[in-house]
């Protein structure tokens, strides 16, 4: 079926045959290039709901000690300790395509509407990291940095000169203070600002006799989090821009460390819609129902400040 119609009716029936039978395996596709893979699970939604209630719970029972047991004893009782509810409203996101019957003749109509369903796909996949990180806080939806259920930790000023940096720390400061916010975790994630990175972590490694080696700072701080007995850590230390002077912190730079199995983004598949035309374009929309980041511990998530 070449690209080649000048009947737009014609054409607008094609792609929407064709769109069909391709939107959902682009999508598919797209989420294999997803930002996040790996780091945070999509779980569904439908189309059309419109909100959603969770309930982050605590993931240590709090229980009294066990006491020795007689007619007249009266035993601890034990506490589960519960959270409150969070209720977050759905929003719907679009994005679409154009396709002029005069464009690309050399290609397929079948070959383009891929094409550019694939490109929505991804646009959409961009949307969906993008609630990992910030939410929609007007709908009450929130990101990883502004979750209500997020622990703050203020970097200590026990780096040279009294200094909150890491860059001002030694490798070991740095790991303590990391496993200290994974302690209880069971797949630690971490994501560091750029700039601090780059200022600490990017650095090479420097002996005590200052020789560098092969590997940098962030790379032995990783190692050793990976030595600690009861830490779970597998990972990379990993950096964003999205954590530079952010504005929810004073403009500091932060350091998430996250429970990767403990977050997860809702969102419905993509939703598809019939086309529309003009005199010369064929027009597609797609949408995609979304709600925010669930964080199902309170102790899932730990923003690390002036780093």
């Amino acid at each position: 079926m070449s690209y080649n119609s000048n009947d737009i009716k014609r054409l607008t029936v094609q792609v929407d045959n064709l769109s069909r039978n391709s939107f959902k395996p682009q999508f598919a596709k797209a989420v294999k290039e997803f930002p996040l893979l790996g780091l945070v699970s999509i779980s569904k939604i439908r189309e059309r709901d419109d909100s959603f209630t969770h309930t982050p719970s605590r993931r240590n029972w709090v229980a009294g000690d066990a006491s020795p047991a007689s007619c007249d004893s009266n035993p601890n009782r034990v506490e589960t300790a519960g959270g409150q509810p969070i209720r977050s409203f759905t929003t719907l996101h679009e994005l679409g395509y154009k396709i002029c019957q005069f464009d690309c003749r050399d290609k397929t109509v079948k070959d383009i509407v891929e094409e550019k369903e694939y490109a929505v796909s991804v646009g959409l996949m961009n949307l969906l990291a993008n609630r990992f990180w910030k939410g929609n806080p007007e709908m009450m939806q929130y990101g990883i940095t502004n979750h209500p259920s997020i622990t703050r930790i203020a970097s200590a000023p026990d780096g040279v000169g009294n200094a909150t940096e890491w860059s001002s720390k030694s490798d070991n400061q740095i790991m303590k203070v990391l496993r200290s916010a994974m302690k209880n975790m069971i797949n630690p994630k971490v994501w560091v600002s750029e700039v601090a990175y780059e200022n600490s972590l990017g650095d090479a490694a420097v002996a005590p006799n200052g020789s560098t080696d092969s590997r940098i700072r962030g790379d032995i701080v990783a190692e050793l989090l990976k030595k600690q007995r009861t830490i779970n850590f597998k990972g990379d230390i990993l950096f964003s821009d999205e954590l530079d002077s952010h504005p929810d912190f004073a403009n500091e730079n932060i350091a998430i460390v996250y429970d990767e199995g403990s977050v997860e983004l809702k969102s419905s598949g993509v939703i598809w819609q019939g086309a529309t035309y003009d005199a010369k374009n064929v027009y597609a929309n797609r949408m995609i129902n979304t709600s925010g980041l669930v964080v199902k511990h309170y102790d899932s998530v730990k923003i690390i400040t002036g780093i």
